[in-house]
């Protein structure tokens, strides 16, 4: 199916942006970051949450059968994590435009992020409403 296949790829990007992107600093507290700059959104614990989905969801299309309840609810932890990163990159506002443009490589892995959140949550849902209409 090319849904699937799509998903697939997809999945593997988001992999690769997630493994490229900064982390937040492992010497929080010793020199306290200034409120209005903040820290990114994804710390160790939820990286091992989004990997783990990705997994997880791989492991699902890889059954004959998939699942539909599992891929929509797949669809919404990818779309919360969207919704997160969305709202930190909007709060960030002209700070992060500064320090992205510093970095060039930072902002493509941000913003490639967010795309791949948001489109990773439509596919799944898209595809688990193709697997109920099925039966």
């Amino acid at each position: 199916m090319e849904l699937t296949g799509r998903i697939l790829d997809r999945l593997d990007q988001l992999e690769a942006a997630i493994a490229a992107m900064p982390g937040q600093p492992g010497n929080i507290g010793h020199n306290a970051l200034p409120e209005e700059i903040g820290l990114p959104p994804y710390g160790d614990e939820e990286v091992a949450e989004i990997k783990a989905a990705i997994a997880e969801t791989r492991t699902e299309l890889a059954e004959v059968d998939p699942d539909a309840a599992v891929l929509a609810t797949q669809s919404r932890r990818f779309e919360q994590w969207g919704k997160k990163l969305g709202l930190w990159l909007a709060k960030k506002g002209d700070l992060a435009v500064d320090e992205l443009i510093k970095n060039g490589i930072k902002a493509v892995t941000w913003a490639g992020a967010l795309t791949l959140f948001g489109d990773l949550a439509h596919d799944l849902f898209a595809l688990a409403k193709a697997l109920l209409a099925h039966f």
